[in-house]
């Protein structure tokens, strides 16, 4: 009597469903057969791989890559599924525009500009574009894209002086005549 085993048989996943150059993927392998699976072995399209159930990855550039995960299982028999994901670069992190400087006097006010997006999350609490502030601080900004990536420009500090004291000196004491 002969008897056929199934063959392996699997599924690709992975998260985040939008992908950025630098961000780690996090692959997971599913059986989906009826015979259990000893061997896993992914393809990145990358030119890297991993024999990991659930890898994580990250992709240095953007572009298409078609990923290929090879099952096995203990009768030797193999099976194959490919996924083909799409890898964005980040938005350029620009630099933080500042109007009219970044040092201003008590009750002054500085207008900060982030970079072009499609949402900006600042630090101390804003999401606009542009904001305006008038305390002292580190002002930071992290620029989402349309596909949802990210960049940070570099964070500018903004430095109040206090205001000046009038200060009166002389002899307080007027005369009609001179």
């Amino acid at each position: 009597q002969v008897t056929v085993a199934g063959l392996p048989s699997a599924a690709i996943s992975y998260s985040p469903p939008v992908i950025c150059i630098g961000q780690p993927v996090q692959f997971n392998g599913t059986n989906t057969g009826t015979s259990g699976i000893i061997s896993w072995n992914w393809n990145f399209g990358d030119g890297s791989g991993n024999g990991a159930e659930d890898p994580a990855h990250s992709y240095l550039l953007a572009g298409p890559y078609t990923v290929m995960l090879t099952v096995s299982d203990a009768a030797g028999c193999t099976s194959m599924v490919m996924q083909t994901l799409n890898v964005n670069a980040p938005p350029a992190p620009g630099s933080i525009s500042f109007s009219p400087g970044l040092s201003i006097c008590a009750g002054g006010t500085v207008t900060l500009t982030a970079p072009a997006g499609a949402s900006w999350s600042w630090t101390p609490a804003a999401n606009t574009q542009t904001i305006t502030v008038s305390s002292a601080g580190t002002y930071s900004v992290t620029v989402t894209d349309a596909n949802g990536c990210t960049a940070s420009p570099d964070s500018v500090e903004v430095v109040v002086f206090p205001a000046p004291q009038a200060l009166v000196t002389g002899n307080p004491v007027i005369c009609d005549q001179g």
